[in-house]
């Protein structure tokens, strides 16, 4: 969950109240339970901000699970007053496993060079 200046500057004037999230640093927040909260945000009238969620779908354990719901509700004082449900389908995919290869010590103050190359044609075709 990102928050955007304004709503990161309202949340941490509301004492920086959450239930179910990790504030990474730059607005920025971990959701790490299925009820996250965020609490005590006043804007006035004329005000308005914004969130951003992203999904990542890289876990340790595979679900059978292919489509997600995800709902972001505000309330006030009074009660609810709206809301938006996301729908977030995961693509199946071919599982696989990283192997890096044995851990090697290299040389301190040395200059290396990373290549990488993943390659998944070969599962899709």
């Amino acid at each position: 969950l990102k928050l955007d200046n304004l709503t990161l500057m309202k949340w941490q004037a509301g004492g920086e109240q959450q239930e179910g999230l990790e504030y990474i640093g730059d607005g920025l927040f971990l959701i790490t339970n299925e009820n996250p909260k965020l609490q005590n945000l006043t804007f006035e009238g004329s005000e308005r901000g914004s969130m951003n969620i992203r999904f990542n779908m890289l876990t340790e354990e595979v679900e059978d699970k292919v489509v997600y719901k995800f709902y972001a509700e505000q309330y006030d004082a009074e009660g609810f007053i709206g809301g938006e449900q996301y729908l977030i389908h995961r693509d199946e995919r071919n599982l696989f496993i990283a192997d890096a290869g044995v851990d090697e010590t290299i040389g301190r103050g040395r200059k290396y060079s990373i290549a990488c190359l993943l390659d998944w044609r070969s599962s899709y075709l």
